[in-house]
């Protein structure tokens, strides 16, 4: 049988957008993710689509040749979804946000530190993460918890349509009325139903914001971390804090620090009161505080660890002439759902790992999240986000600037974060978050699903047969 390569050309030219393949000058920086470890994947092609009649374009010529479709916005997939020896349909150029009213329109493309720059100065703004270069689809589609969680709820609480490019071509929307089903999978169900081209959502009124950091001894974690898991689900709504015990280098001399960090929605006597009360529960004093009030793009800003850049800088260098985001080598992370506080024994059990077997030029991190408050107000099976009975989600964090460490790096880094992870799993809920995927899990879909896996499962049985958008979370399997 003789096989007739792909016609790219034909391809480049029904496009709006660029089609770059490996023998081109711009393959290389065109390929990557925000992950170095993943460019080891060497695409056929990389589809840049402006509209949505170009994504369609794209999955059609894949679809016809069999050639392996990789969605990508943000470059963010933890798991490399985003890429791989396929064709991947890059929606980073769909970046409009445009607000009617307090109701926002904007593109999967659209990064987290775009999105907040574009609304500063007005009343309305987006949910986010916390990192400046995430694209709006994954963070969406897999829930959206960040600091807004606890006063806004999820990312994906507030959508009220996606347009949507499925398997077959065709371009829908999806809502309460239409396409009921795909709206459900979409609002926490991770990738693999379609290809989103452009989500309507309720914006956030929050023109102000007070940014928090405390500072504190490694002497004093135990105390400090099981304070904060106390303080953070009773503290008010306003309220979205995170825990991260940072070791930047671990060689045998180094000192971890313990930073609690966090926003406060509200005024800043409510802050202060709050803030007090968490630092009188420690039985400790923290070695720096700083608690500013700002408009609501400069508390993200912060947050993004951009405040002292402008916002053309605070992107993955490569993407703009001024951009000065460095991208990781390598990563490898694990992590849990918990309903309940890490204390005691258990967590004397989780700083020891922690701190065990340091390795020169490994960056580590101990991380509490949480994702209460208004993230309960929505029902277990409302959406396709399973874990409304989260308190906090835990995890370790081992990251190395090469993306292609030695093999006993690399193992160390793996082995490292098991330890962790044994250490956190007995006492969760069996649950994890897909935007965090754990290719290590068991039964991850079980994990990132829990009781809506059978109605996921149904839904992309229903719009994606085929499996044509694979994806980590793994419904289809």
């Amino acid at each position: 049988m003789t096989v007739t390569a792909p016609d790219w050309g034909r391809l480049s030219s029904q496009l709006q957008g660029d089609v770059v393949l490996p023998a081109d000058p711009g393959y290389d920086l065109a390929k990557q993710l925000h992950l170095a470890e993943f460019d080891r994947f060497q695409p056929r092609g990389i589809a840049y689509c402006e509209t949505a009649a170009d994504v369609a374009t794209a999955i059609e010529f894949a679809g016809a040749r069999g050639i392996p479709v990789h969605p990508r916005s943000g470059a963010h997939s933890l798991s490399g979804s985003s890429s791989g020896s396929g064709l991947i349909v890059d929606t980073s150029r769909i970046s409009h946000v445009r607000l009617d009213g307090s109701t926002a329109r904007f593109g999967p493309g659209l990064l987290s530190v775009d999105g907040v720059t574009a609304l500063s100065g007005g009343a309305h703004q987006l949910v986010t993460g916390t990192f400046p270069t995430v694209g709006a689809a994954g963070f969406v589609t897999g829930g959206g918890i960040g600091l807004h969680s606890r006063s806004f709820g999820l990312a994906a609480d507030r959508l009220l349509s996606a347009t949507v490019v499925l398997a077959d071509g065709r371009i829908v929307t999806a809502s309460e009325k239409e396409e009921p089903d795909l709206f459900w999978a979409l609002r926490g169900g991770g990738a693999g139903f379609g290809v989103v081209v452009e989500f309507e959502s309720e914006a956030v009124h929050a023109p102000r914001g007070v940014h928090f950091t405390t500072v504190w001894a490694w002497q004093d974690a135990h105390r400090v971390l099981e304070a904060w898991q106390e303080w953070i689900v009773s503290a008010p709504r306003e309220i979205g804090s995170s825990v991260l015990v940072v070791l930047p280098e671990a060689t045998a001399d180094a000192v971890p620090v313990v930073q609690i960090a966090g926003v406060c929605w509200g005024s800043r006597e409510l802050l202060d009161d709050a803030l007090g009360a968490f630092v009188s529960a420690t039985g400790a004093s923290p070695e720096a505080t700083d608690v500013t009030e700002l408009p609501y793009a400069d508390v993200l800003m912060r947050i993004y660890g951009c405040e002292a850049m402008h916002p053309d800088e605070c992107h993955r260098i490569g993407h703009g002439h001024d951009a000065r985001i460095e991208r990781i080598g390598t990563q490898r992370e694990r992590h849990r759902v918990f309903d309940q506080p890490l204390k005691g024994t258990a967590l004397d059990r989780a700083l020891d790992v922690f701190d065990a077997d340091r390795r020169a030029g490994h960056t580590r991190y101990l991380w509490m999240n949480t994702a209460n408050g208004a993230v309960r107000d929505v029902g277990r099976s409302e959406t396709a986000f399973w874990h409304r009975d989260a308190e906090y989600l835990i995890g370790y964090a081992n990251l190395v600037p090469d993306g292609a460490p030695q093999p006993e790096e690399e193992q160390a880094m793996r082995a490292w974060v098991d330890r962790g992870f044994a250490v956190l799993d007995p006492l969760s809920t069996g649950g994890a978050y897909v935007n965090f995927p754990d290719p290590d899990l068991p039964d991850a879909p079980r994990a990132y699903f829990g009781g809506n896996l059978a109605r996921l499962r149904r839904v992309k049985s229903a719009y994606d047969s085929g499996n044509a958008f694979a994806f980590a979370g793994g419904t289809a399997g």
